[in-house]
C-alpha cells in the first residue's frame, strides 16, 4: 500500500525519503570490529552491513516490519516475528528514555536478549543509531543471530529499495490482534516496513504530544490499524499492495484537501479508533461489506452516520472513533 501524506502545508508525499545513514555529532556511530562482543565466539560479522536510506513505501500489511521466520519461504505477513521484543534488564535500563523510545550508546555493539513471538530467546545486537534523518526520533539498525544460516542478520524485511532497513524501539509489546500492551521490561522491534515505525514517521509518535498538549499515544494506535485497514481490530489487514489512502485527523498533524482528494477521485472510507473502524463506507481491499460479519460478528451495523467534511458512513458501530479519517479510490475488482 502507499499513502498520501498530507501535511499542514498541503503538500503530498507519497513517500518520504531521507539521505543515507549518517552519524549523529558526537555519539552515535556504526560498530565494526573496534566493538566486539566479550567473549562471544559468534562476534565475526556482526554489524558490517550499513544502512540504507530512511525510505517508506508501498508495503502496507505489516505491523511490526520484521520477518516472520529465518525461512524465506514463509509469507511476509504471516504473524509470526523471529524477534518481537528486546527484553530489559538490568543492563539495558539506562538506554530507556521518557520519550518511550530506546536510545543511548553504551551497550551499542554489545549483546542483548530479545524474545520471538512464541518467547524464545534471541540474541540481538543495536549496531548504531541516528537521530538526524528524521529528527526526534532514533532509527537504530539492529542484527539478530539467524540459527539457520548461522550468521547475524538484520530481522527486518528487506526490500529492493530498502536491502538492510532500519528500526525505531518502542515501549512495551503489541500483540497478535495488535494491541498494544504497556510493559516495562519489553521493548518493541518496529521495523521501518511496518506501520508501527510507519505511523511514528507519518508524525503519530506516541511518546509525543499534540498542539494543545493531548497525548498521541491513542493517536498512534489508531494509525496503526488505519495504515492496514485492520477495520474489526483484530490484526487482520484488509488492504491491497499499491491502495493509496488520504489521511486526516484533529490533531494537527495531517489535513484534508477536499478539492485535492474530489479530484484524484477519492471517496470517504472510514473513520479509525485505536480498536479498528468505528465506521465505515468500503473495505479497501473490495470485498463486500458482509465480509465482517463472519470476522466480527455483530460489531457493524448498517446505519447512516453523518461526520464533518461531508463524510458519511454507511455502516456503524455501538462506538463511533472518528481519532482518524480516511478517503481512498474504489479498487477494482
Amino acid at each position: 500500500m502507499s499513502y498520501r501524506r498530507r501535511w499542514a502545508s498541503g503538500l503530498v508525499c507519497i513517500l518520504m525519503v531521507a539521505g543515507a545513514w549518517r552519524a549523529s555529532a558526537g555519539s552515535i556511530s556504526i560498530v565494526g570490529d573496534a566493538q566486539p562482543l566479550d567473549g562471544d565466539p559468534l562476534s565475526e560479522g556482526i554489524c558490517k552491513n550499513a544502512a540504507g536510506r530512511l525510505f517508506f513505501h508501498s508495503q502496507g500489511r505489516l505491523l511490526w516490519g520484521t520477518r516472520p521466520s529465518w525461512d524465506d519461504s514463509v509469507p511476509v505477513d504471516f504473524p509470526t516475528n523471529v524477534l518481537r521484543s528486546i527484553v530489559v534488564s538490568e543492563g539495558t535500563s539506562a538506554l530507556r528514555q521518557n520519550d518511550g523510545q530506546l536510545s543511548g550508546t553504551s551497550l551499542l555493539g554489545s549483546l542483548l536478549m530479545g524474545e520471538d513471538s512464541d518467547g524464545l530467546p534471541v540474541k540481538v545486537v543495536l549496531c548504531g543509531s541516528d537521530s538526524e534523518a528524521d529528527p526526534g526520533t532514533n532509527w537504530t539498525l539492529i542484527e539478530a543471530w539467524n540459527p539457520l544460516s548461522n550468521a547475524w542478520e538484520n530481522p527486518c524485511v528487506a526490500t529492493p529499495e530498502v536491502p538492510n532497513p532500519r528500526a525505531l524501539l518502542l515501549s512495551g509489546t503489541w500483540d497478535s490482534k495488535g494491541a498494544h500492551h504497556d510493559d516495562d521490561r519489553r521493548i518493541t522491534v518496529a521495523c521501518q516496513t511496518g506501520a508501527l515505525a510507519k505511523c511514528v514517521a507519518w508524525g503519530y509518535r506516541p511518546w509525543g504530544v499534540d498542539y494543545r498538549g493531548r497525548s498521541l499515544a491513542m493517536v498512534h494506535q489508531t494509525c496503526t490499524r488505519m495504515a492496514r485497514a485492520d477495520y474489526c481490530g483484530d490484526g487482520v489487514s484488509h488492504t491491497r499492495e499499491g491502495n493509496v489512502i488520504d489521511y486526516y485527523d484533529t490533531f494537527g498533524i495531517a489535513e484534508l484537501d477536499p478539492s485535492r482528494s474530489e479530484a484524484a477521485g477519492e471517496t470517504f472510507e472510514a473513520a479509525w479508533g485505536p480498536d479498528g473502524a468505528g465506521c465505515f463506507t468500503r473495505l479497501r481491499d473490495g470485498q463486500p461489506a458482509a465480509a465482517l460479519d463472519q470476522e466480527c460478528p455483530g460489531r457493524f451495523q448498517k446505519r447512516i452516520v453523518e461526520l464533518q467534511e461531508g463524510d458519511e458512513c454507511l455502516y456503524s458501530s455501538k462506538s463511533i472513533y472518528s481519532i482518524l479519517r480516511t478517503r481512498t479510490v474504489m479498487p477494482t475488482p
